[in-house]
């Protein structure tokens, strides 16, 4: 079904009005021009006429010719959108309201998931000291060292806490609002050894707010900081979850994998049009589209060691 935005029109009253000014002023300069003239003599004033308001309308053209290029561009992108949404999904069609602007829906269908992006730290507390003082202070810093300049700019901050059971969790998240080189011994929080004059990243917070899911941690070290996205950090379950999924496929793959493992029933998936995942008898299966069995795993050893085992995984599926 096609969209029902009504379409920008490109030569609405463009032409039309250049022509009627045309003809208005060559009328006007007829007027004032004497029956004798010369080039009148020999023209005849009817063809003079249409000469003088064909030279007229083309002197009103030019600075069309010359500007009128942005206005196009302005134009061929409306219509890539309409191209765009013609052909659209399902999911587009609440841009077939007249509600919804073109501005707005061009905004919404060219939103992109940073999959590879590495701008959130995953990162640890050495104590309760440490804790009680970036929570208070909304603040966080970590050795120079393990931030790469692909990491930089960090948008957001997430720690490993733990629940009131003692297992480990993430659950509260910040995001940055400036950050700074600074020796480890201007930070005042006590040091656990000796590396005073070591670079540390400074990151002042807007204020640390707890997540409507809090992650749970599963297979991954807490040592040196992680990095992954906002994207995952909203929509993943686990932590393996946001060190290990690097494009969609990746991530509907571990979704998925979760479901079946949940649901605990047998079942198949389709990864794409070459591999498809499946389970039966506590095993789980990757699988070519001719049936044949590429790597297999049983789901205990999957749940001990998730993250290990989901990144061998991904190298079947491309």
């Amino acid at each position: 079904m096609k969209n029902t935005i009504p379409r920008i029109n490109k030569t609405k009253n463009k032409y039309p009005v250049k022509l009627v000014a045309s003809l208005v002023l060559s009328l006007l300069v007829m007027l004032f021009v004497p029956s004798g003239f010369i080039v009148i003599k020999k023209l005849g004033n009817t063809l003079f006429f249409l000469i003088l308001t064909l030279g007229i309308y083309f002197i009103l053209s030019i600075p069309s010719f010359l500007f009128g290029y942005k206005r196009g561009e302005k134009y061929n992108i409306v219509e890539d959108f309409y191209n765009v949404v013609d052909e659209a999904p399902a999911s587009f069609n609440q841009y077939k309201t007249l509600s919804v602007t073109v501005a707005e829906a061009v905004k919404e269908k060219t939103k992109v998931i940073p999959w590879t992006a590495k701008n959130v730290i995953i990162g640890t507390v050495r104590n309760d000291v440490q804790l009680e003082y970036i929570l208070k202070n909304n603040c966080y810093y970590t050795p120079a060292r393990f931030v790469s300049s692909d990491n930089l700019p960090i948008k957001s901050i997430v720690i490993y806490e733990e629940d009131d059971k003692g297992n480990s969790i993430i659950k509260r998240k910040a995001n940055v609002v400036k950050h700074k080189l600074v020796s480890r011994k201007s930070i005042p929080v006590p040091m656990s050894r000796k590396n005073g004059d070591e670079k540390y990243w400074f990151f002042n917070l807007e204020g640390w707010e707890e997540l409507k899911n809090p992650i749970i941690v599963k297979d991954t070290y807490r040592g040196q900081p992680l990095f992954t996205n906002e994207y995952l950090v909203e929509n993943c379950k686990y932590s393996y979850q946001l060190v290990s999924v690097n494009s969609k496929i990746e991530y509907d793959l571990s979704q998925n994998i979760e479901n079946i493992l949940e649901a605990g029933t047998k079942a198949e998936y389709k990864i794409n049009n070459k591999r498809f995942l499946a389970y039966s008898d506590d095993k789980l299966f990757i699988k070519n589209n001719r049936g044949a069995v590429l790597f297999s795993v049983a789901v205990s050893e999957y749940i001990s060691r998730p993250k290990l085992i989901f990144e061998q995984i991904t190298k079947y599926i491309k």
